[in-house]
């Protein structure tokens, strides 16, 4: 364990000198990332019969409390078979704050409609996306890693060089949206949503400030 606390620290530094450049998944963490928001996208996915789930990821960490439309999934083979997936996806801190949130806009539905006011009902966006579109690929970007979480910048492959222009500038005031990635019983999971340009922020704590001079400014 010792080892591999010392190896990601060692690739923290590596990252911290270089200037935004994003790619397609390298790091164990930023190939967990791409796995799930590949599933989350219905694209494809070695290894994943998506014909035999039929729970979108967003209700699996944001509906935990909402009895009434679990037990109508729990009562289909294909959502027995999304719940085993999906819980090596995500940490329980994500579920329970998606899941809080998610309430917070079922009993006030008035201010949830908007993406800027901080949440973000289901049917106005994803939540693990953080958009109401798809991308073809994602390109990725580890801002940095901290103990055993990785803080990784996400793009769409079309956007990849304005983005990096823009990230690069020392100037840059919005942060970059990312994910917060934690190693946990031998997996990567989702451990944070954090999209503060698009008010999705969900479990992400230390990512919410992230800004350029995190870029290795």
């Amino acid at each position: 364990m010792k080892v591999f606390f010392l190896l990601l620290l060692i690739i923290n530094n590596a990252f911290a000198k270089e200037d935004v450049k994003f790619h397609k998944p390298k790091t164990e963490a930023e190939k967990a990332l791409d796995r799930i928001l590949k599933i989350d996208a219905n694209l494809p996915v070695d290894g994943i019969d998506k014909s035999k789930i039929c729970m979108s990821m967003d209700t699996f960490i944001s509906e935990s409390g909402n009895k009434a439309l679990r037990n109508e999934y729990n009562n289909k083979k294909c959502s027995q078979e999304a719940e085993r997936l999906f819980k090596q996806f995500f940490t329980q801190a994500l579920i329970d704050d998606a899941t809080k949130q998610q309430d917070e806009c079922n009993k006030n539905p008035k201010n949830c409609t908007e993406w800027d006011t901080g949440y973000v009902r289901i049917s106005d966006g994803g939540y693990v996306s953080c958009a109401q579109d798809n991308p073809q690929n994602y390109l990725y970007y580890t801002i940095k890693i901290i103990g055993n979480k990785s803080h990784i910048g996400i793009t769409w492959d079309v956007f990849a060089k304005d983005d990096e222009s823009y990230y690069n500038d020392k100037s840059a005031k919005h942060p970059m949206p990312n994910r917060i990635m934690k190693y946990e019983d031998g997996h990567w999971k989702l451990d944070g949503i954090c999209c503060p340009k698009s008010g999705v922020m969900i479990n992400c704590h230390q990512s919410s400030n992230l800004a350029s001079q995190d870029f290795g400014k």
